[in-house]
């Protein structure tokens, strides 16, 4: 009896958080809501690198992309905090872009090993 009340519990709180979460993604009926749509998420392959750029060639639609790296520009690799060095021609990789005026900047990097699937974090 305990055992099923404790699982019961645990069911219901593990629903109740991921009810807020996908909450938080949907458009909210306050009108001074702005969703973000300036970051984006590309997936691919460093075509090429220097030390304020990186092409990227793009896992499905195969087209090159160009992201700029800048000193906020946060690096990972599984779990763990990565090195601008730590990316290189070759690596597959997963870039959060912001969009804006000046091109698309990358906010964050996440190295890829060969196993790994894309989910961001």
């Amino acid at each position: 009896m305990k055992t099923s009340l404790v699982v019961t519990l645990a069911v219901a709180s593990l629903l109740a958080a991921s009810t807020v979460v996908v909450g938080e993604d949907q458009p909210s009926k306050d009108p001074g809501y702005k969703s973000d749509s300036s970051k984006v998420m590309i997936l691919g392959t460093v075509k090429e690198k220097s030390d304020k750029e990186l092409t990227i060639t793009q896992t499905r639609t195969k087209d090159e992309t160009k992201v700029t790296l800048t000193d906020s520009t946060a690096y990972k690799k599984g779990t763990q905090t990565a090195k601008a060095d730590d990316v290189q021609v070759g690596s597959r990789i997963m870039v959060q872009v912001k969009k804006g005026d000046a091109g698309s900047e990358a906010v964050e990097i996440r190295i890829l090993d060969k196993g790994d699937k894309p989910s961001p974090q």
